[in-house]
């Protein structure tokens, strides 16, 4: 029985060490960053090490010794290594005249240690596409290398703007996720453009998708909230799961760090979803105050049919407006779901837009940011020509 553990701990070990290597391999493959190349170059180490410390212990003496010696030179090549990246990760702390920050509530932390922080997410991201385009069909050839071209176009442009940097990831609570664990409220990312002394600016409370909270997203918004002097509210909900318990007070809590500044109107603040931050957004909007959003913007949204279909969310928003944005050639979710659907809030006595764009997928934030915006500000601006303040 002893010697069946013993075999078996051996076989999880070096199981757990050529897992390590290949990882690591992948990673200084596909690397951007120069962070990252170190990380996997510690991430090798350490599984070498592991794999040669257990045969050492395992084999005759002379040969065992000096496997052993070498195992535990690999693991302090690795520690060295690992601690360097780690005193080059983000603080959370944003730097003079930030406009981009990560806020936290109920309590919740920053996470210095955490590995979504020691990897830069550009690395993330593309080590993502390229994992998942052999199991997503959708990620699969020419439609995996569009999405990475775009996504690293944004990064690449990103990296030179500091407060994007130490603000953090926020991809380790989608990885939570993954492994089993709920995800939680707690964190948000803001983008504020600035206000003069006395100036509150309007907000959109953005709900993001299913591959987790990226920073490329406020990138894109950026120009947006620059142009129309909008703040940029994003709450992270692991990956995106809105529906699971939990997800509506995400959004509540992103509605607590709007009371709590006095340069954002509390009065003035639109709703979005991403994907399927379209659960969220139907969910939150009816279980909000009635009068807290102004509107709901659904950009290739995954519409919860049983959500906008309930009595709760058609007396919440009878009256009240939504605009829906859609790529005509979406394969998650096909233009031929979404207009019926549109034609049902309609029904509803909601004021339902469908803006569809022609020869765009499922990813159109990312490759028309452009059209998406020349939609939202008119149709928000519509709704509120003049600024008035709806009462609280």
């Amino acid at each position: 029985m002893l010697f069946a553990l013993k075999f078996a701990l051996t076989i999880a070990c070096v199981l757990a060490g050529a897992g390590g290597v290949f990882l690591g391999l992948v990673s200084l493959a596909l690397a951007e960053t120069s962070l990252t190349r170190v990380l996997a170059a510690a991430l090798m180490l350490g599984a070498s090490a592991l794999t040669m410390v257990i045969f050492g212990l395992r084999t005759q003496k002379g040969t065992g010794h000096r496997l052993f010696r070498l195992g535990l030179l690999h693991g302090v090549d690795a520690f060295v290594l690992l601690s360097l990246c780690a005193s080059r990760s983000p603080s959370g702390q944003p730097p003079e005249g930030a406009r981009f920050s990560s806020e936290f509530y109920d309590g919740a932390r920053f996470d210095h240690g955490s590995m979504s922080n020691l990897v830069p997410e550009i690395d993330q991201v593309k080590i993502g596409i390229h994992l998942n385009s052999g199991s997503n069909p959708l990620l699969a050839g020419a439609k995996g290398i569009r999405l990475e071209e775009l996504c690293l176009g944004i990064y690449r442009e990103m990296a030179a703007a500091p407060d994007f940097r130490t603000a953090g990831s926020a991809l380790g609570r989608n990885y939570n996720e993954a492994f089993g664990d709920e995800p939680k409220p707690g964190h948000a990312f803001l983008y504020h453009p600035g206000a003069a002394e006395g100036e509150r600016l309007p907000a959109i409370v953005f709900l993001h998708g299913e591959h987790g909270n990226l920073k490329a997203y406020y990138w894109v918004w950026k120009q947006f909230a620059d142009d129309h002097r909008f703040a940029i509210i994003g709450p992270t909900f692991g990956a995106g799961n809105w529906e699971k318990p939990g997800g509506v007070e995400a959004v509540l809590g992103a509605l607590e760090i709007v009371k709590r500044r006095d340069d954002i109107d509390p009065a003035r603040v639109w709703l979005c979803g991403l994907s399927t931050g379209a659960k969220g957004v139907s969910r939150a909007g009816t279980a909000a105050e009635p009068g807290r959003f102004r509107g709901l913007i659904f950009i290739s949204p995954r519409l919860d049919e049983s959500s906008i279909g309930s009595d709760a969310f058609r007396n919440a928003w009878a009256g009240g407006r939504a605009l829906i944005i859609h790529g005509r050639q979406d394969e998650i979710t096909p233009i031929d779901r979404v207009s019926p659907q549109a034609e049902f809030l309609r029904s509803s006595n909601i004021d339902a837009r469908l803006e569809v764009i022609e020869g765009e997928d499922h990813f159109l934030f990312f490759s028309q940011p452009e059209a998406i915006f020349t939609r939202i500000e008119p149709w928000i601006k519509s709704g509120d020509p003049s600024g008035e303040k709806m009462p609280l």
